[in-house]
């Protein structure tokens, strides 16, 4: 699967930087060759501040209230993935699943097609034998 993937790597965001695995996963995510983009290096803080106000879960909501809720690196992500700045988030290590899926839901929110909201993790044991859950 993962080389799969590396064919057309896509822009991948990892939110959760003050993390050591989260770190340590980018590394070895950039060493076999996958594209992670970093949120650090968008600035555009007018931009996202204006599409958050299009969002429902935002009205009423002043300019400062806006700007803190940027400042949460996985709004912030999410943003940014909304906006198409990149393809995909991984998330789940310092937020908790419920928080993921709310923020999602806030943010980029379901297809109306959709019927289910489902997450899932990918691990790698120590004898480098992929499985999934």
């Amino acid at each position: 699967m993962i080389n799969q993937i590396l064919v057309n790597p896509p822009k991948l965001i990892l939110p959760e930087q003050n993390d050591s695995r989260i770190q340590e996963a980018q590394n070895e995510l950039l060493d076999i060759g996958f594209n992670i983009v970093d949120i650090n290096t968008f600035s555009e803080f007018d931009l996202y501040k204006e599409h958050l106000k299009a969002k429902k879960f935002t009205y009423n909501w002043t300019d400062d209230m806006l700007e803190d809720y940027m400042q949460n690196p996985l709004a912030k992500a999410l943003i940014l993935l909304d906006l198409g700045y990149a393809d995909c988030l991984v998330a789940g290590a310092d937020n908790s699943t419920a928080n993921v899926i709310r923020t999602s839901l806030r943010i980029v929110g379901l297809n109306s097609s959709s019927k289910w909201i489902s997450s899932c993790f990918f691990l790698i044991n120590p004898n480098n034998q992929q499985g999934y859950t």
